[in-house]
């Protein structure tokens, strides 16, 4: 995480007491054991290579009665309609990209699996799909992805890997582009879920 998110946080909890704000190593985070009653990831596990020893030191900075509640999604899981070839190529990039560094794109339903491995009890999984139908949905997301997909490190990884071309990648923007534009375009995905007892 940049300092420049983290300021742009700042300003969005400043008048708020309770609320502080830290960049840290997941897998050490700078809190004494039983600290926190919960803990909460959201899209963070997907990320890693090594989901479960992030979620063991969750645990170790929890209550002996904390939780710990998870969310990540299932890359596999995202369609869209109308169906473009170049939404296809991105999802097949990003998970080859998250894939060799270590990563699991699909996430979400591995989650809990990786909190039994970390040593959490009573588990409980769901699941939510996320829907992008409004226009201002449909153009939000896609035009963050036309955007990333040519100026994130995921994109210079991906040619860095030879996963795919600059050329590739931005033909996949112009496809976002024109998704964002086309009027009755959706997008969803699956999301796992799991709230689990330390």
């Amino acid at each position: 995480m940049s300092e420049q998110v983290l300021e742009l946080a700042r300003k969005n909890v400043q008048g708020l007491d309770n609320v502080s704000l830290i960049c840290a190593n997941v897998y050490e985070l700078p809190f004494e054991d039983g600290s926190f009653d919960i803990v909460y990831a959201h899209q963070v596990l997907q990320h890693l290579a090594d989901p479960v020893g992030a979620l063991r030191e969750m645990k170790r900075v929890l209550k002996p009665s904390g939780y710990a509640a998870v969310r990540d999604a299932d890359y596999s899981s995202m369609l869209a309609y109308p169906p473009l070839s170049g939404i296809d190529e991105w999802r097949r990039i990003y998970r080859a990209v998250a894939l060799r560094n270590g990563a699991q794109p699909d996430a979400g339903r591995y989650l809990r699996s990786w909190l039994a491995a970390a040593g959490f009890s009573e588990t409980h999984p769901s699941l939510s799909v996320v829907p992008h139908f409004t226009g201002a949905e449909v153009a939000n997301f896609g035009q963050a992805w036309a955007v990333r997909i040519v100026e994130s490190d995921m994109a210079k990884q991906a040619v860095n890997y030879g996963i795919a071309s600059r050329a590739q990648l931005e033909d996949i923007s112009r496809t976002w582009q024109a998704f964002s534009a086309t009027e009755d375009a959706s997008l969803y995905y699956v999301n796992g879920e799991a709230l689990a007892r330390a």
